[in-house]
């Protein structure tokens, strides 16, 4: 869930207007705060904690659809956490995506399978949330000097999300992540010797399909598509 504030804010603003959102409507997981593009992009948006955020940049690619009239339609959009622009798009089903580059490295931190993307990183775990590991993601960031860390639980019911964002110090069960779900495609495709695998996960407030997508492109890439509800 994530609200977008179009007044005009200063950065050193988002971490206290994004606390006060939060606060004041618990339902919301994510702050995005709408900018002018500086690369030439169709849009530019800044996660409250300079963060990537795959799930807003999908739902902002909605707005821009919706500002131009369209049911359909491709963006090119600036996100805070990456250095490229990252192509996302609505489909005629509604449903919105994006495409992100593989990730930076695959490797482990303590034996649990490490993810390391470009605006956040994300641990893999095969088991039921665990408060120990959640409350320890802080730490963790820290340790990895990670502007944002995802635990991604995985069990035969899903996926449960959990992101600790550095700049507003906070950790969040959220309803889904996007970067989360290219993380688990990559990790899988990765121990699968590079077979082209399409991963439909199950997070608590739907699902998300997550596939890579290598055949005939320069630079591979980890393709999200779910729908987006507007509230």
């Amino acid at each position: 869930m994530t609200a977008f504030v179009l007044t005009p804010t200063e950065k050193s603003e988002y971490s206290g207007v994004a606390l006060q959102i939060m606060r004041e409507n618990p339902s919301v997981e994510q702050v995005a705060f709408v900018k002018e593009p500086i690369c030439g992009a169709d849009g530019r948006i800044e996660l409250m904690g300079g963060e990537f955020c795959c799930n807003a940049v999908r739902s902002f690619a909605c707005i821009l659809a919706g500002e131009k009239k369209q049911v359909k339609g491709e963006y090119l959009i600036e996100c805070s956490g990456v250095s490229e622009p990252v192509k996302a798009g609505v489909l005629p089903s509604g449903e919105a995506y994006a495409e992100l580059p593989l990730p930076q490295s695959i490797g482990e931190l303590d034996g649990t399978p490490l993810v390391k993307m470009e605006g956040i990183s994300h641990l893999i775990f095969n088991r039921a949330a665990d408060k120990s590991i959640c409350d320890g993601l802080r730490e963790t960031a820290k340790r990895l000097n990670a502007e944002a860390l995802g635990a991604m639980f995985i069990t035969d019911g899903g996926v449960t999300p959990v992101v600790y964002v550095r700049d507003t110090d906070s950790t969040v069960f959220e309803g889904s992540c996007g970067s989360g779900a290219a993380a688990i495609a990559a990790f899988n495709y990765s121990i699968s010797g590079g077979k082209r695998l399409r991963n439909d996960l199950n997070f608590p407030r739907g699902v998300i399909k997550a596939e890579v997508l290598p055949e005939g492109a320069q630079s591979p890439s980890v393709r999200i598509t779910s729908e987006i509800e507007f509230i």
